[in-house]
């Protein structure tokens, strides 16, 4: 938990309120662990469909996260025309809840970008 969370501390209702023992169970692992086993295959085949999105795009990444790195961030922001790049300051991998209102933001921006469907 320190890992994903650092460089901040983990949230105190973080560390209180979630189930640890849920996350530790043996089916929750297997899974975890057949999930890591695939995310790269499927990773590679998703990567082939990175020129056909059009749709505007908010990438943000903690600068601290100590499981991915930001340059791949940058270059999925590279590849997509119309992604916006937010590294955050002071963060990891749990970026949400170190920028929750840079969050909101994007998710804002988002939806100002967003093409009006009428019926």
């Amino acid at each position: 938990m320190r890992t994903l969370f650092a460089p901040r501390a983990i949230p105190p209702k973080f560390k209180n309120e979630f189930p640890i023992s849920l996350a530790l169970r043996p089916k929750q692992l297997r899974a975890a662990a057949e999930e890591s086993a695939f995310l790269i295959p499927a990773a590679a085949q998703l990567q082939l469909q990175y020129q056909g999105i059009r749709s505007p795009v908010r990438i943000l990444h903690g600068k601290g996260d100590r499981l991915i790195e930001a340059d791949q961030s940058r270059r999925l922001h590279e590849v997509l025309p119309s992604s916006v790049l937010h590294l955050v300051e002071d963060a990891g991998h749990m970026v949400t809840y170190a920028d929750a209102a840079g969050i909101a933001d994007a998710v804002a921006a988002l939806a100002l970008t967003a093409p009006v469907r009428t019926a």
